[in-house]
């Protein structure tokens, strides 16, 4: 909001650059955890610049499925990506060297692309309604898209500096923005992390090698991308401007809970059908990419005005993470609590039948 979409958009490509390399090559516990914390701030900064950029260069009519959506959708083949050079990495260095790669890659296509970032002009919408008014910066960028002279038409007034306390007015919309990002990430990252567990539930993932094992966990998440995921990405480009980003959210939501639910009734029965888990397990996947992992990056570019957008953006996806953190944090305690309480109470059959 205050130093523009241009500047944020190239600095923070150049955090994720410098400290995927750095962590890469971390000769600690330490330094590991502090080089991808401040690479995270890097990935968390381009949630909102690459939406809100996408969605301020964009007609009206675009905005959400064929470009917004069209950016977000690209995810998926980062997933395959990812996972593949985890197994390239695991035959082709030492076991005990095979992260480093895994980690400094993501800084090659980072690296690609901040010049691209750099030649890109700030968004006429940021120059007009934010930046006082600049009629003149907004005219340049919208000639190197038409390739032609425009004119102007007018004076360019425009609002003086917006506070943070402005977003107080959306404060509703930010709620709903930030809490629905919230509770789709505690699920959608809980799960997805836990994709080695899962695996190893279905005895695919365990191995006595750990190496076998991080490789049946490579090439299970990349089932689980190609399958499910970049389907799911890309049946929303097609829907969202049809059956709308209300409508796809809420059936996301419902079809994931339903999923989950039935998981959690009927785990054991549904582990011992192999096709049926997994086709229940990537549906999960395919749903919430359809509905609330693609409505929740591009509700905050549209409902929100220009001076801060951005700002509800970051606030609604770091939001999302936060819930993804939580999630991951708690249920290894949350699993530890539920066998100790089960444990106890199976040892002492007694009380159970003393409870009135």
């Amino acid at each position: 909001m205050l130093w523009g979409r241009k500047y944020v958009y190239g600095f923070e490509m150049a955090i994720l650059v410098a400290f995927a390399v750095l962590s890469a090559l971390s000769n600690s516990v330490l330094m590991l955890i502090a080089t991808r914390l401040i690479l995270g701030i890097g990935v968390g900064g381009d949630y909102p610049i690459s939406s809100t950029i996408m969605s301020e260069y964009s007609n009206i009519r675009s905005r959400g499925g064929k470009m917004v959506q069209a950016v977000f959708a690209m995810q998926g083949f980062g997933l395959l990506l990812g996972a593949a050079i985890g197994i390239l990495s695991i035959h082709v260095l030492p076991a005990a060297e095979s992260w480093r790669l895994m980690l400094g890659f993501g800084a090659i296509p980072a690296a690609s692309v901040i010049y691209l970032r750099r030649k890109i002009r700030e968004t006429p919408r940021y120059s007009l309604h934010t930046r006082g008014g600049d009629v003149a910066e907004a005219k340049k960028a919208i000639e190197d898209i038409v390739g032609s002279t425009v004119g102007t038409g007018g004076s360019g007034t425009a609002p003086g500096k917006v506070r943070m306390s402005a977003l107080s007015k959306y404060a509703a919309l930010l709620v709903g923005t930030a809490g629905s990002w919230f509770l789709f990430d505690m699920a959608f990252y809980g799960t997805s992390i836990n994709n080695s567990i899962i695996f190893s539930a279905m005895g695919y993932g365990s191995a006595a090698n750990p190496v076998i094992s991080a490789l049946h966990t490579a090439v299970g998440n990349m089932i689980i991308a190609a399958a499910f995921e970049i389907p799911g990405y890309w049946i929303a480009f097609g829907l969202i401007d049809r059956a709308g980003r209300k409508l796809l959210q809420w059936t996301g939501f419902g079809i994931m809970g339903a999923i989950y639910l039935t998981f959690a009734i009927a785990y054991a029965p549904l582990k011992a059908d192999l096709p049926l888990f997994l086709g229940m397990y990537g549906m999960s996947f395919l749903f919430g990419n359809i509905g609330p992992n693609s409505t929740t990056f591009i509700l905050p570019t549209e409902l929100f005005p220009t001076q801060l957008r951005t700002t509800a953006h970051g606030i609604s996806a770091g939001s999302g993470k936060a819930g993804a953190a939580i999630f991951t944090f708690a249920l290894p305690s949350l699993e530890a609590a539920w066998a100790s309480t089960v444990s106890s109470q199976c040892s002492q059959p007694s009380r159970l039948w003393r409870q009135p």
